[in-house]
């Protein structure tokens, strides 16, 4: 077995009162992917992600508060997007104090590496972001506060398809949701469940579906993520935050909880964007790894060789056509025509 191949190196950082369970794999004096996982995932969502990035990369995956092997506060007020943002900072400091990073995020974990992505101060720290299924929460609100000031039947119809796919967020900030979850972990149903729900919505086989020892605990924990961050309150409160950091925003085609439509206006927070739709659901990591592998590989070899060194963001710069698209269709190859 090679260096490369090697089982994750486990270690804990910490954050204020929370300690975080962080795995590394392939060789640190390579450039950095940190990839981020969402609700109710660990970091076992990109294991096979990991291990294929690991041939050229050095590697990172973390379990978010909560979750895992890290810290798993009480407090509904320990889950807000700000102290998750806090911890992938907390993590990028110190698997890669000298460089920046390359940051792939998926759900919750996309939405938390945006407010991230979006800081003036930690844009430094980031040479290439790829989200996927999960919103710029500020970019969302802004999306829909412009429908809905200026309607017009086509916005307005936009608007109720996006909150439809939303519907189910108001059930899980009830405040007895968290002990309910906790209580079909306790019964052994969460994970048969969330693998039955994988198979169903995106086709993915079983034993394709990696999970925390504690799933059902960790589920119990993340839910609060919905409470305490109260999404829909930050339509009277959005922000503008422009980035200057090369974004390549990933849209699974077939998934059910974001609408295409709702993303159109990424371009105008982040001047450097290019899209990549792929023939997925939301579960991408899970369901096609090596694809995922192949769209990272082939952004860093796209950008600059002074912007993937440097640990200085990009300057600003106008929006293009061809920053913003065209938006396609990506098909995966392997990792040696992918540059490695």
């Amino acid at each position: 077995m090679t260096a490369d191949q090697a089982a994750p190196v486990e270690r804990m950082v910490r954050n204020g009162a929370v300690d975080l369970a962080v795995y590394e794999s392939g060789t640190s004096n390579r450039d950095t992917v940190v990839l981020v996982h969402g609700w109710p995932d660990a970091h076992q969502l990109w294991d096979a992600v990991a291990e294929r990035l690991a041939i050229r990369f050095h590697v990172v995956t973390y379990d978010c508060r909560g979750h895992g092997g890290s810290s798993k506060p009480t407090a509904y007020g320990a889950y807000r997007v700000a102290d998750y943002a806090a911890d992938l900072l907390a993590v990028i400091d110190a698997v890669s104090p000298d460089k920046p990073v390359h940051l792939m995020a998926h759900d919750w974990g996309a939405l938390t590496a945006w407010d991230v992505v979006c800081d003036p101060q930690a844009q430094q720290r980031i040479t290439a972001f790829l989200p996927m299924s999960g919103f710029n929460i500020d970019q969302l609100a802004l999306w829909v506060r412009a429908r809905l000031v200026r309607p017009t039947p086509t916005g307005l119809v936009q608007v109720l398809a996006q909150m439809l796919c939303f519907a189910y967020q108001p059930v899980f900030a009830l405040p007895g949701i968290p002990w309910l979850v906790r209580q079909l972990g306790r019964l052994g149903v969460s994970a048969p469940l969330y693998r039955l729900l994988l198979r169903v919505s995106d086709g993915i086989a079983t034993d394709r579906v990696t999970l925390a020892p504690d799933f059902g605990m960790d589920a119990a924990n993340g839910i609060r993520l919905y409470r305490a961050n109260a999404l829909p309150v930050r339509l009277f409160r959005a922000r503008r935050r422009p980035t200057a950091v090369p974004v390549r925003l990933i849209i699974p085609r077939r998934d059910l909880l974001i609408r295409r439509a709702a993303l159109e206006d990424v371009g105008r927070i982040a001047p450097r964007l290019s899209m990549r739709v792929i023939a997925t659901g939301h579960w991408a990591p899970y369901s096609h790894p090596e694809l995922l592998v192949d769209v990272l590989c082939e952004f860093v070899d796209s950008l600059e060789p002074t912007t993937r060194s440097s640990a200085r963001a990009p300057e600003p710069v106008a929006p293009s056509p061809e920053a913003a698209g065209p938006v396609g269709d990506v098909a995966g190859r392997d990792m040696r025509s992918a540059g490695s």
